[in-house]
């Protein structure tokens, strides 16, 4: 198809300076009315695929909006259940379905249901058409909720897990490295931790608050025994 069009358009150009506009037309018809066919269907497509998107937008966020009046009135469970529906949805728009899903983990924690709502900020961490910023703010709530949790905190190779979320991520990375440094001096790991908080406290990109917690949180690391080869 694509020779046959660029012949035509090779051949348009030498009866145009010969003042043959009729001959295009003509020695081409069929297949400029199959071109002309497709172009047409491609934008009726390409038309109709934007309404649908318009139409789940408007529908998904209507049922956003009347989670957040359900909550606000104090029925979670209403409203636990529309943002659920969101975040199961093969078809809700990814911005609607991220923030929904935010919220539905939060709903989740204030129930004790920690796994569930790890596994929702999972998959929206995962997600490749997510907003960036919601995506590594849920693999940050991801990793403090894992934090908080004394059984899911000791799991193996966590710190490694942690470690890929962090290299995921720019706008949140020194926060979400704040958490594995604490997690390598809960495991007793003190010359990692210092390591990380030292990156963190001497980042010139880190902001002024980050990096005088890590400046504190390396003197805890020196409290608990460790000798800084600098020292």
């Amino acid at each position: 198809m694509s020779s046959d069009i660029n012949n035509i358009i090779n051949q348009a150009k030498f009866e145009i300076r010969n003042e043959n506009l009729a001959k295009i037309f003509n020695k081409n018809k069929k297949l400029l009315s199959i071109i002309l066919g497709i172009s047409i269907a491609i934008s009726i497509g390409y038309t109709a695929f934007k309404i649908d998107q318009k139409s789940k937008q408007e529908k998904f966020s209507e049922i956003l909006h009347q989670s957040m009046i359900d909550q606000q009135l104090g029925d979670l469970e209403k409203a636990k259940q529309s943002l659920k529906t969101i975040h199961e949805s093969s078809t809700a728009p990814y911005g609607v379905k991220s923030l929904a899903s935010l919220r539905y983990a939060s709903i989740l924690l204030d129930e004790g249901n920690k796994e569930l709502a790890i596994k929702v900020y999972s998959e929206i961490n995962q997600c490749n058409f997510c907003d960036s910023y919601i995506k590594e703010l849920s693999g940050l709530l991801m990793v403090r909720t894992i934090m908080t949790d004394e059984k899911l905190s000791v799991e193996q190779n966590l710190a490694d897990k942690f470690l890929k979320i962090e290299n995921n991520s720019k706008i949140l990375r020194y926060y979400i490295a704040e958490q594995r440094a604490f997690l390598e001096m809960n495991q007793n790991n003190l010359e990692k931790a210092y390591e990380i908080f030292e990156m963190i406290a001497k980042n010139p990109d880190v902001k002024e608050n980050l990096k005088q917690r890590a400046s504190d949180a390396m003197k805890i690391v020196i409290q608990k025994g460790f000798a800084p080869k600098n020292s």
